[in-house]
């Protein structure tokens, strides 16, 4: 997807994480620079300054909630850079907040290096990527189980489909991340369409846009 000029930018505290990710940047996507930051403010300054960075990968601490606002303006000033999240946590919440923020990638840090190579590969690619951890509902026991559950976990996973929608994702590459058939997402979408209201995908992601401003 990228130009051999382009160039990617990494912002995280610790430096031998940004050299690991800078080796992998420049042996599996090809960028003939990868620009090192220690802060979101200094990545920021270098967006500012740089034209021809075409990814930014930005390593934060749990909660995500407390940089969606951050996130959501860097999509808005530079919306045709690829953005990543790298991060300890892998709980579904930080993950749907990440994607909700309109991210294209949220990288576990516990990803094994060919995961983390294929992720970083599929987002050069024009991809977004999700970590296979979405595809497992939060463990509950039969034993605790009450009436009702069933339904909990149907609304749980709408939650999930939508912020894959919202996120940009088509309902073939929601259903390979969630590991449902491309018939079971569709469902699940319509159903959200009538909760909200909207008859199709633009109208919802409308209306989703309207709600944040």
């Amino acid at each position: 997807m990228f130009s051999r000029s382009s160039a990617t930018l990494i912002s995280s505290k610790q430096g031998s994480y940004r050299g690991y990710l800078a080796s992998l940047l420049k042996s599996e996507c090809g960028f003939a620079e990868v620009i090192e930051r220690t802060s979101f403010d200094q990545a920021l300054t270098a967006l500012e300054d740089r034209s021809d960075i075409a990814m930014a990968i930005f390593d934060l601490p749990s909660p995500m909630t407390r940089h969606c606002s951050r996130l959501r303006g860097l999509r808005t000033r530079f919306p045709l850079v690829r953005v990543a999240i790298a991060a300890s946590s892998d709980d579904r919440a930080d993950i749907l907040e990440a994607l909700q923020a309109g991210v294209h990638a949220y990288l576990p840090k516990s990803l094994g290096t060919v995961e983390m190579r294929q992720a970083l590969r599929a987002v050069s690619q024009g991809e977004i990527f999700v970590p296979a951890v979405m595809s497992v509902l939060p463990d509950r026991s039969d034993a605790g189980s009450k009436p009702g559950d069933e339904q909990t976990e149907l609304i749980s996973r709408q939650k999930d489909v939508l912020a894959l929608i919202q996120s940009g994702m088509r309902n073939k590459e929601i259903a390979q991340t969630l590991n449902f058939s491309e018939s079971t997402i569709k469902v699940y979408a319509r159903a959200i369409y009538r909760k909200i209201g909207v008859r199709k995908r633009e109208d919802l992601i409308a209306s989703l846009n309207a709600v944040k401003h």
